[in-house]
Formats: structure tokens, sequence, C-alpha cells
């Protein structure tokens, strides 16, 4: 099917202190190949002058929306983006990143040739990012792939492509969805719902959205309590899959198998720097600890070892910190 261009996308562009930043983010959005686009940009309380530049980027192009809000967070600001977007589909740019200018016509072309509700591609890491530049799924090429009922849900599972920001979605889907706020990892809280919802997502092996690294980043700076909300996002999806559908299933399994190693990856960065001692999180993994045992984790594909380590935490987590120690200190003996 050749497009039409027709359709107005609405891209939501989010924006807290990246001064140093958004002006390519903007720029990148402003010189789509695509034009017809509905740009809603939101500056979450910026102090670092990023409000100022977007006052000045803004007044140069007529589809742009600049919306000054009090701090509140992203899962806010994807909210208002999506109460305030009018365009029959919607995408979403943070404001460190910055996108291929094809993007959006690559997304929607393949969404309209495939006559999918959801669009994706791959996307690009700074370097410094996992130590290296990388792409995110498959290598990059012209080629897209198209998944359809359980294969999509099973493809989340396993990719662990809960990014909103490289893809275009049908608006329609993102109806009635829960952001709540002061918490992160927002997308996974949500992409599963989208997911189910989706009758056909076609996923392009091109890459064409660039993902900046910052260490100040919220999902890259110090440890805190809220990297758990990850397990919070993890075990809300576990729940909705086995409520929905079989256990049988192989991505009800998998998003076990997913939540307990998440979970186990939470706690042992926590308690890989030994002054961490904190009662708050210790609360908070004990708390998991009683509401992940009873889930048949046995039985979705952990490795025994992985099985053994989280058994073991939920005997105590005293016991555990000691036997990560252990096997940390053996493994640096080997080396």
């Amino acid at each position: 099917m050749k497009s039409t261009l027709n359709d107005v996308i609405s891209v939501v562009i989010s924006a807290y202190n990246v001064a140093d930043y958004i002006e390519k983010c903007v720029r990148s959005v402003m010189f789509q190949l695509y034009k017809n686009l509905d740009i809603i940009i939101i500056d979450d309380g910026s102090d670092d002058g990023t409000q100022i530049l977007l006052d000045r980027i803004t007044t140069c192009d007529s589809r742009i929306r600049l919306i000054h809000a009090e701090h509140s967070g992203i899962a806010a600001v994807r909210q208002v983006g999506i109460e305030e977007a009018v365009g029959k589909y919607i995408g979403f740019v943070d404001g460190d990143d910055w996108i291929y200018s094809d993007m959006y016509l690559l997304l929607y072309e393949n969404l309209l040739n495939a006559s999918a509700d959801v669009s994706s591609c791959c996307f690009e890491f700074d370097e410094g990012f996992y130590g290296s530049s990388g792409m995110c799924g498959f290598v990059a090429s012209n080629d897209s792939v198209v998944y359809e009922g359980d294969a999509n849900l099973q493809d989340l599972i396993v990719t662990g492509n809960n990014s909103f920001c490289n893809k275009l979605f049908k608006k329609s889907l993102l109806s009635d969805l829960s952001f709540q706020n002061g918490r992160i990892y927002e997308d996974a809280a949500n992409m599963y719902i989208i997911m189910d919802r989706t009758f056909r997502h076609v996923r392009s092996r091109r890459t064409a959205y660039h993902y900046t690294y910052r260490k100040t980043s919220i999902s890259n700076s110090e440890f805190s309590e809220l990297q758990f909300d990850i397990v919070e996002a993890y075990s809300a999806r576990y729940k909705y899959f086995s409520a929905k559908y079989s256990g049988n299933c192989a991505f009800v399994r998998e998003s076990l198998k997913i939540l307990i190693e998440t979970f186990l990856n939470c706690v042992n960065e926590y308690l890989s720097i030994p002054a961490n001692h904190s009662e708050k999180i210790e609360s908070r993994i004990r708390n998991y600890c009683s509401e992940l045992c009873v889930f048949p984790y046995t039985d979705c594909g952990l490795s025994s070892d992985s099985i053994r380590l989280f058994e073991t935490l939920l005997k105590d987590v005293n016991i555990y910190r000691m036997m990560l120690y252990l096997i940390n200190s053996q493994r640096k003996t080997l080396r």
C-alpha cells in the first residue's frame, strides 16, 4: 500500500534539564521527511535553561505546541502528551535523544503496508552505554518482521522491547492507560497492556532512534529504591498474563522467568555495595519475596543456580548477602 502521507502523527517530546541536548532533539523532529506532524513539547519544570532554549526554538515552527509544567516526572509527561495529542498516530521522543530524518516516514509506511497497529524500529546507543555503541534487537537492514497474537507478546517478553520511543502507535491503543507519578520504568509498566491490545506489530530491522547515554538520567543514576520499580512493573505484567492466559503459554512462563531474574539482579546491585543498608529497601525486598514465592518459579525455565539463589533470598536477606559476598570473592580469586 502506498502512503498518502495525509494522517497526522503526534510526536510527544519530554524535556527535563536537557539543555545540552534539547535543540538537537527538537530539530531532528522538526526536519522529519514526514511533514504532517503535531509536535508537543512538554517542559517538565526544567531549571537548567532548557525552558529558555525551548521558548526560542519553538517559535519558528507552527506545528509545535510548547507546554511548561511543574516538575512531575516522565510518567506525568507521557499522560499529558497522550491527552494533548490530536493525531491518529502517536510517537514519543525523550529530550536528550534524537531521531533519524526518516524515522516517522519509515514507521508510518511500514504500519500502513502491514495493516499494523504498532510499528517499531531498532535503536542505537552512545559509546559508553553498556561499554559500546550498538543496536537493540536486530542488525540494521531494510527488512521488517511482523508479529501477531501470542507471537507479539512472546517477542515483547524475550526482547524486552518496552520503550515507547522507537515506536509509532495507533493512538486508540493508548486510551485508559495508567501512568503513576514518581515511578520510573513507566514504559514497561504499560507496554504489555498496549501489546496485548495490538493485533499486529511490524518491526523494522533498520536503526532510526538514537539513545543518548547520560549518567545523570533517571535510569542510569546511582542505585535507589526506585530501581525496584521495574520489578513492580514485571510483577504486574506476570499477574496480568497469568490471569488472562493459560500458564502453559510460553510467554507467560517467560514473563515469570524474567520477573525473578530481574528481581535478583536488582537485589544483587543493591547488595554489591557493602555500605548499602537501608531498612526501607530491605523491607521492600522481603515484601517481594513474600509475593513472588507463591508463583510457580521452579517451572518457568530458571536455571538451577537462579532457583538456588532465589530460595536462599526467600529465607533471609542477610544470608543471601553473605552468600553473594562468597560467590563474588570466589570469582575474584579465579580471575
